[in-house]
């Protein structure tokens, strides 16, 4: 089982759209059993996904009842609780030896892949779920101050890389672009000049089809107007490019 936490510590980024999207494109076009846990107390991503839910986080950090974790599904979600709101009370180990339990019992149960979306902010659950991850990508908006961001982000996961020499970063992967804009082409060639290594050579373009298949709680990939196509082979690319990276593909 590989562990991918998708970050970045500003929100609005395209996170959860990306996360929303990889589970349901491993699932449906791959065939992995898939596994997400949100910890983001937003819960965007549970409610998109709230018919895969089968646990939810306040019963596993608050309750202890990780043992009746089922994965029985082909996509698993462990939803957003509003106890959540009080994980920053927890120490970064005992929220890191929770999310542990959780992968042991998920791998028992021949998850393919679990998917950690964070918050958009550098607290405990960010840093715990980095120190269990395999593998991080960061989404990341061409606006301005993105590379001011992606710059604070490269530091804060280099410095968990010294206490988990295991995680990986698949790099930057360009959210939310237009290609008519100006500042987006700008930013992004900046990026590329930056961090060369690093960049995805794919990207998830903003396009309406995206947010109302994630609205309408629905994989895209049923969606039949042209518009939709052609987002939805684009988040295909992308989710073939991130499975082949960490060799589920």
């Amino acid at each position: 089982m590989k562990t991918l936490t998708i970050t970045n510590q500003k929100g609005g980024v395209g996170k959860t759209t990306l996360v929303i999207n990889l589970a349901q494109f491993a699932t449906i076009e791959h065939k992995h059993k898939v596994a997400v846990i949100d910890l983001d107390t937003q819960g965007n991503a549970s409610w998109t996904l709230a018919a895969d839910v089968v646990a939810n986080t306040g019963n596993i950090f608050f309750d202890n009842k990780i043992d009746s974790l089922n994965a029985s599904r082909d996509l698993n979600v462990i939803s957003s609780d509003y106890r959540l709101a009080n994980i920053e009370k927890i120490d970064v180990e005992q929220i890191a030896d929770n999310l542990k339990a959780i992968q042991k019992k998920l791998q028992e149960q021949n998850v393919d892949l679990f998917i950690i979306d964070t918050p958009p902010s550098m607290g405990n659950a960010l840093v715990s779920s980095l120190l269990v991850a395999d593998y991080v990508l960061c989404p990341i908006e061409l606006e301005a101050f993105s590379l001011q961001g992606v710059h604070k982000m490269r530091n804060a996961i280099n410095n968990i890389k010294t206490l988990n020499s295991d995680l990986t970063e698949l790099g930057l992967l360009p959210s939310r672009v237009e290609n008519r804009n100006a500042t987006h082409r700008r930013q992004l060639h900046e990026i590329q000049q930056s961090f060369p290594q690093l960049i995805c050579p794919y990207s998830i373009f903003n396009r309406s089809s995206i947010a109302d298949a994630v609205s309408e709680r629905t994989w895209i990939g049923n969606n039949k107007k042209t518009s939709a196509r052609k987002a939805a082979h684009e988040l295909s690319d992308v989710t073939n490019w991130i499975l082949q990276r960490i060799e589920l593909a």
